[in-house]
């Protein structure tokens, strides 16, 4: 019961970078994948930190629910030193008060803006994007979360969240080296510019700017992870991947190369019983670890074969006014998309995923599996207040939208 708890979470982490790592499996030798509930950052979270699909965790204006049972608050409640440090991602400041300490980049949710005036904000952006850099690193997250973790008595609960792989890639001005760097600024800017109508050579270098940032922030596990005890239970996963293959360049769909996505971890017993994770089942497997019961409020489950227990999922395409939902075991996956104004179903995609893993070829009409059906409309008649949560971050909305297209995500 004393262990402390470390989570690591890398926002936009493809399953098919890990061979470019090298300093995360030497610490974290155990490894699988995870299926996640959702798509983007705001709708996994719940999943993560709550064992929740996020229509259960959210109010109808997308704030959290005052009422949910939360890792953090549940382990502070048995005696746990809680901290959260993020590089700087306003859909995760709705959790501040679930911590002891949180920090999210300077982001605060009763701060208004981040710049003087326009024109500093663009010279930021400006000076970022000439250097490659990210506006908060991973190592400054690991700087902070260092401290807290020393200066700690007692057990604690350390949450860290990264944002290197996210929109826009930015490995740095050395790494971008290796590409070379009027390439990699062109296709930047190209891609700002057209977004899924981007020129093919410019996406292939984005592609390895992507992987690129896989690499840098490797190069930061040292310092993540350094000052954590042995006996730590510890675990770095995605919240969910990045949308390269399928003609749109985000991560909004429910595709594998959105939802399928790294574990590694390391004294957490439970994870060892399956090869793939249901995302909701994280924090029950965390908690088991240490002899706490899952909450009668929580999604999840101790970790099961998704043969057994398939993961669902939900995520909103916000732009196209859509919302996707699916249904994957261990070689299927259903996804059925939905306008979220009228609620009517838009289309259906059935794959078999042992011969056709990069889900191009769907074969809704010829082979459904009516049981994996079934069970998917009963989630989505259990999830209906989905097509009416709004995409919001707990901020004023035209703080959010400066944030957010500061960041990257717009």
């Amino acid at each position: 019961m004393n262990r402390d708890v470390v989570l690591l979470t890398v926002d936009s982490w493809r399953a098919d970078t890990t061979h470019l790592l090298t300093n995360l499996p030497e610490r974290l030798p155990n490894r699988s994948e995870v299926i996640c509930a959702g798509a983007a950052t705001n709708w996994v979270f719940p999943a993560i930190l709550s064992s929740s699909y996020y229509p259960h965790a959210y109010d109808k204006a997308g704030d959290l629910r005052s009422d949910i049972s939360s890792l953090p608050r549940l382990l502070s409640d048995v005696g746990f030193n809680t901290a959260g440090f993020v590089a700087c991602n306003p859909y995760v400041s709705k959790w501040d008060n679930h911590f002891d300490t949180f920090w999210n980049g300077g982001i605060a949710s009763d701060s208004e803006q981040w710049y003087s005036n326009a024109i500093e904000r663009w010279l930021s952006r400006g000076y970022r994007t000439a250097f490659l850099k990210k506006r908060v690193s991973a190592e400054k997250v690991a700087q902070r979360a260092s401290a807290w973790y020393a200066q700690q008595d007692g057990p604690k609960f350390l949450w860290m969240h990264l944002m290197e792989p996210h929109l826009p890639y930015y490995p740095g001005i050395r790494k971008a080296s290796d590409i070379g760097l009027l390439d990699s600024y062109r296709s930047i800017l190209n891609y700002q510019r057209y977004g899924d109508e981007t020129p093919a050579d410019d996406m292939a270098v984005q592609r390895e700017l992507y992987n690129k940032t896989i690499e840098r922030f490797d190069e930061y596990i040292p310092n993540l992870l350094e000052f954590v005890d042995e006996d730590a239970i510890t675990v770095a996963v995605a919240d969910h991947g990045e949308e390269f293959d399928h003609g749109h360049y985000d991560h909004e769909r429910l595709y594998d190369e959105c939802v399928r996505v790294p574990l590694f971890w390391k004294n957490v017993p439970d994870l060892a019983s399956t090869d793939t994770v249901r995302q909701i089942d994280l924090a029950p497997a965390i908690i088991s670890g240490l002899n706490i019961d899952v909450p009668d409020d929580w999604d999840g489950q101790r970790p099961k074969s998704l043969d057994t227990q398939p993961a669902m999922m939900v995520t909103p395409q916000p732009n196209a006014g859509l919302l996707h939902t699916g249904i994957r075991t261990e070689d299927r996956k259903l996804i059925k998309s939905f306008d979220r104004e009228s609620g009517q179903l838009v289309q259906s995609e059935f794959y078999d995923l042992e011969s056709d893993p990069d889900e191009k070829n769907n074969i809704y009409d010829q082979d459904i599996n009516e049981q994996m059906e079934d069970q998917l409309d009963e989630f989505v008649s259990e999830h209906e207040s989905a097509l009416s949560i709004d995409a919001a971050t707990g901020l004023e909305s035209n703080v959010v939208e400066s944030r957010l297209q500061d960041l990257g995500y717009k």
